[in-house]
């Protein structure tokens, strides 16, 4: 009887994988195993961008909420997503959508790893969850006030391919939207920048 219970085991465990959204084996992007972007390295790309908005973001943005960094080089297939806080205003939730990436093929975010919470705060990935997602990355926070970041991973993938390994480019046309406490809102788009070497999204309110 053991040989049965044995083979019911491995089912299950396989079955219990495939709902977890286990990236294929052969997904560059889903095997790094530590951050290297981590919050330290994003805090550097931060300061250089308040340091010298003008030299970084686009003319005439608007008011500045935000900055969202994904850090190069282009072809780099480690996707390390960083949102920095510039404002007063408490972040409440995080939403990035690679719709209109990959020149407009799009990209879907399957998983979520290596989260860096805001210091003193926290980090939720409401979605994607167990499942592999099939869409954007939606994520909630506490604690996430003026001058504090966050960093995560992220695993994007085609609709077609879900061992799909995409660069830094890739990923260039991605919406970060920001809702804060209360009634702000706030979007930008992720433009890769040569000059720092990093993917930038200038963002900024568009509510009220």
């Amino acid at each position: 009887m053991r040989k049965p219970l044995l083979l019911l085991s491995a089912v299950a465990l396989s079955l219990a994988a495939a709902s977890a959204g286990a990236s294929p084996a052969n997904d560059a992007n889903a095997a790094v195993s530590k951050p290297r972007g981590s919050n330290a390295e994003m805090q550097r790309i931060f300061d250089a961008v308040l340091a010298d908005p003008g030299a970084y973001l686009p003319d005439g943005a608007g008011d500045l909420c935000a900055i969202g960094a994904l850090p190069g080089p282009a072809g780099n297939v480690n996707i390390r997503f960083g949102i920095f806080n510039t404002i007063g205003d408490t972040v409440n939730t995080v939403i990035l959508d690679s719709f209109s990436a990959l020149g407009g093929a799009s990209l879907l975010h399957e998983s979520v790893f290596l989260v860096t919470a805001p210091n003193g705060g926290t980090a939720d990935v409401n979605y994607p969850g167990l499942a592999a997602g099939k869409g954007p990355v939606v994520a909630s926070f506490t604690g996430f006030d003026l001058f504090d970041s966050t960093s995560f991973n992220t695993d994007p993938d085609t609709y077609d391919d879900p061992a799909f390994g995409a660069t830094v480019a890739d990923l260039d046309g991605t919406v970060a939207e920001v809702v804060y406490d209360g009634d702000r809102r706030c979007r930008g788009v992720f433009v890769f920048n040569a000059g720092l070497n990093v993917s930038l999204a200038a963002i900024v309110q568009v509510h009220p």
